[in-house]
């Protein structure tokens, strides 16, 4: 009986390419959760903001975004540059234009949340967005989250 060896490098390529060996909410850009508390919905964008929104002894729906928001109004402020190549993004979201195409930026629970173009409201951001724990880099260019 002849036997192979699979390669262990193989073993973990594998699983990080079909998904496996990630945790947290980072990775699921496609949640979208609704709660309601005392007749307000409130949008979560995250499984983790979900959680904390629908726990009723510990309730935090500050991750979440509402109607009665700033919601409804369209991003058009320029997200603040503090070198030439750092830009923070806010919790009330902000544009940014690099090299590769215009992008829109959302903070949610220290969260990065970002979609490409322009004219997006928070709430579409926060609910549609790409989500990057850490920031992200593009092109050379970083987008982080403002301690604000």
């Amino acid at each position: 009986m002849k036997m192979y060896k699979f390669p262990l490098a193989a073993i973990v390529l594998l699983l990080s390419a079909c998904g496996g060996g990630g945790s947290g909410d980072s990775f699921n850009s496609s949640f979208n959760g609704e709660v309601t508390v005392n007749g307000t919905k409130y949008q979560c964008p995250s499984q983790r903001t979900y959680d904390n929104c629908s726990n009723s002894t510990n309730r935090d729906c500050s991750g979440c975004t509402t109607d009665s928001d700033t919601n409804g109004s369209t991003i058009t402020t320029a997200c603040t540059a503090t070198t030439s190549t750092i830009y923070q993004v806010t919790q009330d979201g902000c544009t940014v234009n690099l090299s590769s195409g215009q992008q829109t930026g959302v903070c949610v629970s220290g969260s990065l949340r970002l979609l490409s173009g322009t004219g997006f409201t928070k709430a579409q951001v926060s609910s549609q967005g790409v989500s990057f724990a850490n920031g992200v880099s593009i092109n050379g260019v970083s987008l982080k989250c403002s301690a604000n």
